[in-house]
């Protein structure tokens, strides 16, 4: 079984990481950035109870992951970046991530830029997570 796989999406290709020897690689590949873009999939409470980490997206700006958290063990090494002063974390909204980490791990990003409040703050009427990737003009 092929643990690594390239698939394509519209905007190009990612990664999807399911072993242990695979996401520790991928952590040790995101530590060399200082700015990576980040978003969680949970469940919350609708097909079973529970809070649910369900999937990792992240990206370094040019390589996408697609992390399954189910499968790759201990997530520790993951949320030691997010918590790391020295790396910027780029997310749309992530008030409800933030809910699971603490939740789930107790655990708390330190360096977050959330498009969703920066689009807000600059009066753009219409918040949404293709909005704030529009060249912005102001004069």
């Amino acid at each position: 079984m092929v643990s690594v796989k390239r698939m394509s999406l519209e905007a190009g290709l990612y990664t999807l990481v399911e072993t242990r020897e695979d996401f520790l690689n991928v952590i040790s590949h995101l530590q060399k950035f200082d700015l990576l873009g980040v978003d969680f999939e949970g469940e919350w409470n609708l097909h079973r109870y529970g809070l649910h980490l369900c999937l990792i997206q992240i990206s370094d700006g040019e390589k996408t992951f697609i992390i399954d958290p189910l499968t790759v063990g201990d997530l520790g090494p993951f949320l030691d970046l997010l918590e790391d002063p020295a790396i910027e974390i780029i997310s749309h909204g992530p008030q409800s991530d933030f809910v699971l980490m603490d939740y789930l791990f107790g655990r708390h990003p330190t360096n977050v830029f959330d498009t969703e409040k920066a689009g807000q703050l600059l009066g753009l009427s219409l918040i949404h997570i293709s909005e704030p990737t529009r060249p912005l003009y102001i004069s």
